[in-house]
């Protein structure tokens, strides 16, 4: 017999069961994997968003819309658009995803809106130096947005 599998208590020689033995031994690398921990130095910063985003939306459609911004699981109201217009904003930090990542979403204003539903940008990554251009075209379902660099936002502004 193995000195691994019996032991001598009080002279009588005891023998353990090989699975108990088996059990114990496969549980005992996992309680000391749990008692390490990593400093709090070592875990990565939750990253904060620390920048704001421009948005353009030029729309093309015949009706009044609301505009919100979905973010983190939430939608906050940003502002109206109106019908066949330009409208530019800045979206600030606070309403930027964890992930740096937002999406826009417009319903149409009052109740006899002619519009079903609501309608959005799906998700988009705006990275710091980058902004959002968002066109509504006359059927909202052939609508685009795109992430661009600010520099080209601006150049858009100063040739009109």
């Amino acid at each position: 017999m193995s000195a691994a599998s019996s032991a001598c208590v009080s002279g009588k020689q005891r023998r353990f069961h090989p699975l108990l033995l088996c059990t114990m031994l496969s549980i005992l690398p996992l309680a000391g994997g749990c008692m390490w921990r990593r400093p709090a130095a070592d875990l990565p910063a939750p990253v904060a968003m620390t920048y704001t985003v421009p948005v353009t939306v030029e729309s093309r459609f015949r009706e009044d819309l609301t505009l919100y911004i979905l973010h983190d699981g939430m939608a906050s109201r940003l502002q109206r658009i109106g019908s066949s217009s330009t409208t530019k904003f800045v979206v600030p930090a606070h309403l930027i995803g964890s992930m740096g990542e937002l999406a826009l979403q417009v319903e149409g204003v009052g109740a006899r809106s002619g519009m079903s539903g609501r309608f959005s940008t799906g998700r988009l990554r705006v990275l710091p130096g980058q902004g959002v251009v968002w066109t509504l075209e006359t059927r909202l379902e052939r609508s685009f947005a795109q992430v661009v660099p600010v520099e080209s936002m601006v150049a858009d502004t100063t040739r009109r």
